[in-house]
């Protein structure tokens, strides 16, 4: 009745250019190890875990569930639980090319790939990410700062 209330505009989002996340001088290349999360990692690059959400932000990574790689217990649970049999044929690849290929492919130019092969394929996938420089983390910081203002 009257009274006021400041509040978060939760609809405000910023994110970087992909010319940015491109550009070598923002970035270094980092592989992901077994455990490491955004929190451990922004801790060991910056020395400040507060900057995770920089290393999630510059890698489009909104959801860490389903996002960022599984560590390798928790992905042979998720496996299990998705799939009746794991070790079962997802689908054949052409020794050639790398291609996917049907079951009719000739045989001496296909392999094929399990469940268990495949989601640990897309999982590792998941472990080449770009980290931002420390050199470019203020800068960074910046921009999202200026721009969440506006």
């Amino acid at each position: 009745h009257g009274r006021t209330f400041d509040m978060m505009d939760i609809t405000r989002r910023t994110g970087f250019l992909q010319s940015v996340r491109d550009n070598e001088a923002y970035y270094i290349e980092h592989y992901i190890e077994e455990g490491e999360t955004p929190i451990v990692l922004a801790d060991r690059l910056y020395d400040d875990v507060d900057l995770y959400w920089i290393i999630m932000m510059f890698n489009n990574i909104y959801d860490i569930s389903r996002d960022w790689p599984l560590d390798y217990t928790s992905l042979n649970r998720y496996i299990e639980r998705i799939y009746d049999d794991p070790f079962a044929i997802h689908h054949y690849e052409s020794i050639a090319t790398g291609n996917i290929v049907d079951s009719t492919w000739p045989d001496y130019d296909r392999y094929p790939v399990t469940n268990t092969e495949y989601e640990t394929t897309l999982n590792d996938e998941k472990r080449k990410i770009k980290v931002p420089t420390p050199e470019a983390i203020t800068q960074l910081v910046r921009e999202h700062n200026r721009l969440i203002q506006q």
